[in-house]
């Protein structure tokens, strides 16, 4: 079980206000007696700070109060129970590297069995950025490494071609190794002036969040990710295989794969 909250908008705004009007099916997360990893990547100027809590209790989450003191113009958040008891900071989303952050929910079938494969890939400066064992910070380096050979690693604004050219040959190039579609990879990706979502597996959701003044004009937007029954009201559902783009400006684009 997995679950994705991310975040743009104009001028810092605490976690607590862009969530204030969201209902307990956004904010809540029930955890059935099960423990959780949990993390928030957010940024303040050009710098990405992190909060991370690799096990934390079996009681209910609700983003609202483990965010709540954040403020940022970019945030993104990952609750997830882990396949295995390996509750390790390093395997705690997001992942960062310079200054984009992941995070991803589902996993990768049969990947254990070319992880070593597929890392030997991975250029030296990007292998060496690796920390933990799961799927998902692999599957992030592979796409760190499409993405160096596109020179997007160091650039403040990038083309959205560009991205979705490292995301296409990614996931591809794992497509080819494992002989199968990588069932479950909705991830959001996000250098702290762009965030790109992708659906591919689990359903991923987006709002506007309108000015109180300006009801064509976006303050800011709100994604969601995860086992969600249902899309909650206000949402809009990005369809399978397509990638949505959200721009400084906070202008929205949505490409197919």
């Amino acid at each position: 079980m997995g679950r994705i909250l991310g975040f743009m908008g104009k001028g810092a705004q605490t976690w607590a206000q862009v969530l204030s009007a969201e209902c307990d099916t956004i904010t809540r997360i029930e955890m059935n007696s099960q423990k959780a990893a949990w993390g928030i990547a957010f940024y303040q100027g050009d710098e990405i700070l992190h909060k991370k809590r690799p096990e934390a209790s079996t009681e209910d989450l609700d983003w609202r109060d483990l965010a709540a003191d954040v403020k940022s113009e970019c945030l993104l958040a990952q609750v997830r129970v882990p396949y295995s008891e390996n509750f390790r900071i390093e395997n705690t989303q997001p992942f960062r590297f310079r200054r984009w952050s992941f995070a991803h929910v589902g996993n990768v079938r049969r990947l254990d069995a070319v992880h070593d494969q597929l890392q030997e890939t991975l250029p030296d400066f990007i292998k060496r950025n690796l920390r933990g064992d799961t799927d998902s910070e692999l599957f992030f380096h592979l796409l760190l490494a499409s993405m160096h050979g596109h020179n997007l690693l160091d650039r403040f604004d990038v083309d959205a071609f560009d991205v979705l050219t490292s995301i296409r040959q990614t996931l591809e190039g794992m497509t080819e190794v494992l002989n199968q579609d990588t069932q479950s990879l909705s991830f959001v990706l996000t250098n702290g002036r762009q965030m790109f979502a992708l659906s591919h597996g689990d359903m991923l959701a987006y709002r506007a969040l309108v000015q109180p003044d300006n009801d064509r004009k976006p303050s800011g937007h709100v994604l969601i990710s995860g086992p969600l029954t249902q899309i909650p009201p206000g949402y809009t559902k990005l369809l399978e295989n397509t990638v949505l783009s959200v721009k400084r400006d906070l202008s929205t684009e949505i490409h197919p794969l």
